[in-house]
């Protein structure tokens, strides 16, 4: 059977051997005292407790947890093709959902194992490998992993190119996290700068205030009020009428692209056409997952779904206040706040209506909205700029560890990128 691996050729004094034949399944229970581990893309495998990102909840029994030694390899299997795995340093437990690999440290390197799955051949294979489970994710199971080719060179080159690649890949993780502060800092920046937009427009009475989202009670007005608000229909794959229409239609998931007309299609009843139709200029707000994050409308005339509200500005409003208020409420946290109480948070139509802001006359929200706009899009330059720099390291750091894992280049003879 051909495989992605049969695409390269084996560098010169190196062997290949199956995965099995170097590594073995392990699944040990019976640990609850243990630390509980987990496997995150940027980082491997590490404790639970250091990470607040980690959203999913443990068992209510940790007895069939499986432990996990220190060199062991932890594959999560439904993210093993985007590079869910690593080797632990900890000894711990995992969900009995992972897959646990302990290598065989006479015949591999654990840290050199680990580099050489996660380059680009070895991940690309993984992903052939992996079943494809809808809608977001492939599984992998051990059987698949056992069998995979894995070209190795002898334990002393293997632990060279290990030694090698931890010293560069330490540095270029370090200007990443260097950039990655950068846009930290410079996003904290622009939500400072959206704070004063709204303080420094105080009147004379100091009516306006905003420093707490939780406070606003001096003269504010329901966003409802201020704004033509409406929430999205629901789309059909098939029609359930001879009128129904078959159009083009925006959902959240197209918030990454609203500068042109979406190809995906749907039918929508004639009666919900005027209510879920959007044109050029309008403002789109997520009404669930990413609850609250804004975004302007650039294209042709299209139909939003019902994970979509639509803002239009009435006689008295500007839609860039609208869009700098938003931001200032999605900043603050505040729309998770709110939007609590459910497995999945939503930002009902209810909910945007009723969002207590201040009301300015027209002439001082274009000039907060436009005000902050600039700011923002000038920042945006700078975080543009630093987001393709981290690509870039990153699609490097790709680079280094296929090229020294598949006999590329001698690390002998490579310096540092310090």
């Amino acid at each position: 059977m051909n495989t992605v691996l049969d695409e390269f050729e084996i560098a010169a004094g190196w062997t290949e051997l199956p995965f099995r034949a170097v590594a073995r399944k392990v699944s040990e229970s019976g640990f609850p005292d243990l630390e509980s581990l987990s496997v995150f893309l940027d980082a491997g495998v590490v404790p639970r407790a250091s990470r607040e990102d980690n959203h999913n909840q443990l068992g209510e029994s940790l007895e069939k947890y499986q432990r996990v030694l220190p060199n062991d390899l932890v594959f999560n299997k439904l993210r093993t093709w985007q590079g869910g795995f690593g080797i632990s340093d900890y000894e711990g437990i995992v969900s009995p959902a992972y897959i646990i690999a302990r290598p065989d440290r006479s015949l591999i390197e654990p840290r050199f194992l680990g580099y050489l799955l996660k380059s680009k051949p070895y991940l690309a294979e993984l992903t052939r490998l992996s079943k494809w489970m809808p809608p977001t994710q492939f599984d992998i199971s051990w059987e698949s992993i056992r069998d995979l080719k894995l070209r190795i060179p002898l334990l002393e080159e293997q632990r060279r190119i290990a030694d090698f690649l931890e010293i560069q890949i330490e540095v270029i993780n370090g200007i990443v996290a260097n950039k990655k502060n950068q846009i930290r800092v410079n996003s904290e920046i622009v939500r400072t700068k959206l704070y004063e937009s709204f303080l420094n427009n105080i009147d004379a009475n100091g009516t306006y205030s905003l420093p707490y989202l939780d406070r606003m009670v001096h003269a504010h007005q329901q966003f409802g009020r201020i704004f033509d608000v409406s929430l999205g229909k629901m789309v059909q794959p098939e029609p359930k009428s001879e009128s129904d229409v078959f159009v083009p239609y925006l959902n959240a998931a197209s918030m990454s692209n609203l500068h042109e007309a979406p190809d995906q299609k749907m039918w929508v009843a004639p009666g919900d056409f005027k209510s879920s139709l959007v044109e050029s200029g309008d403002l789109l707000v997520v009404e669930g997952g990413d609850v609250g994050n804004s975004q302007f409308y650039f294209g042709e005339p299209v139909i939003i779904q019902n994970s979509l509200h639509r803002v239009r500005a009435l006689p008295n409003s500007s839609l860039s206040y609208a869009h700098a208020v938003l931001e200032l409420v999605k900043n603050s946290n505040y729309f998770s706040i709110i939007c609590n109480g459910a497995t999945i948070r939503h930002l009902t139509l209810e909910k945007l209506r009723g969002l207590q802001v201040p009301h300015f006359q027209k002439e001082i929200q274009e000039e907060i909205g436009t005000e902050y706009m600039k700011f923002r899009d000038s920042n945006g330059v700078l975080s543009n700029e630093l987001t393709s720099a981290i690509a870039l390291l990153e699609e490097y750091k790709s680079a280094v560890i296929t090229g020294a894992v598949t006999g590329q280049f001698d690390v002998t003879t490579k310096r540092s990128v310090a």
